[in-house]
């Protein structure tokens, strides 16, 4: 594990002000909606999908590694400061550690890793595995035409070739989808067009999961916040950006009609379709590489390393 890092309060209080005001402006809409008992199926998506609350946007973390001084009198608004580095101290994972500069507060990442070690293995596992594997870019999001063949469409939107067109489609093009949480969706008379059969396990999980995956880009919001205090909370705020950036493409790509909603459509059925589609995925999983490698240089400060699984040499083979 590193040294800590001594952080004066001139220096984490004005980072503490600006990743809380971002939080909130990213939790203002779903907010508002949930007032007025409305739903927007782009980013609220990400919220009910990953269990998040707009709270959980603010409750600001500086991550592991760094300790936080006290604000003294001289600092800008230090008594709103103080009262938060005095709460901090006191939550689960954190407390305070005697510095030469003076008392300061700090992940307790002893604690963290006694509670939480064996799900922190298993996501610096799989996180070093997509990290180090060949990204498969002809899925063309056909998770989500999967999930509505010849079934109801999962959100009050129309299809935007109708029920038949949608049909059609989905059976006319291959399907490869490897991620666990999008086939579990997939209606039942859909399921058998999927080339790889995903059940959810650690092994199908090693084995499968590639960085084109729309969904497994997605899912780096779901590892920071399982993470928690492990990761800054402007990371976090960084990889749940993101996703509603894969999100709102894995709609504009989707069966449904999302100009309601003023989503212009990635019309995969067409040659230019794809061609735009594949564009953004690769470019996604570029986006996505930094962010996947803050988390597992995470949980690499906080003493875990890759695991050594047969899966990890598969990927070429299986996502070729």
């Amino acid at each position: 594990m590193e040294d800590l890092q001594v952080l004066p309060a001139q220096s984490w209080v004005p980072q503490w002000r600006t990743q809380i005001k971002r939080g909130e402006s990213l939790g203002a809409g779903r907010r508002y909606r949930a007032a007025r008992s409305q739903v927007e199926p782009i980013s609220d998506f990400l919220f009910e999908y990953y269990g998040i609350k707009p709270r959980h946007l603010t409750q600001w973390h500086p991550g592991i590694g760094l300790a936080l001084l006290a604000p003294t009198q001289a600092d800008s608004d230090s008594q709103a400061a103080y009262e938060f580095w005095e709460q901090l101290g006191q939550k689960r994972f954190y407390h305070q550690v005697e510095t030469p500069a003076g008392p300061a507060v700090t992940l307790d990442v002893q604690s963290w890793v006694e509670q939480r070690g064996r799900g922190g293995q298993f996501i610096i596992d799989l996180l070093s595995t997509v990290a180090n594997r060949e990204g498969f870019y002809g899925c063309l999001g056909l998770h989500e035409w999967a999930m509505v063949y010849q079934g109801k469409p999962r959100h009050d939107l129309p299809l935007r070739l109708g029920a038949q067109g949608a049909d059609q489609l989905t059976s006319s093009l291959p399907i490869r989808c490897t991620h666990f949480d999008a086939f579990r969706f997939f209606t039942p008379e859909a399921r058998p067009f999927n080339q790889h059969q995903p059940d959810g396990s650690a092994p199908s999980m090693l084995t499968l999961e590639q960085p084109g995956c729309l969904h497994q880009n997605m899912d780096l919001l779901r590892y920071a916040l399982k993470l928690g205090p492990l990761v800054s909370t402007e990371l976090l705020l960084d990889c749940f950006e993101f996703a509603l950036e894969v999100r709102t493409l894995d709609m504009a790509a989707s069966p449904y009609d999302c100009s309601g909603l003023g989503l212009a459509p990635v019309k995969i059925e067409t040659v230019e379709g794809k061609a735009q589609y594949i564009a953004q995925q690769r470019q996604f999983t570029e986006t996505g590489r930094p962010l996947r490698q803050a988390l597992i240089d995470a949980l690499t400060a906080a003493g875990y390393h890759p695991s050594t699984h047969p899966q990890m040499q598969e990927a070429k083979e299986i996502n070729a």
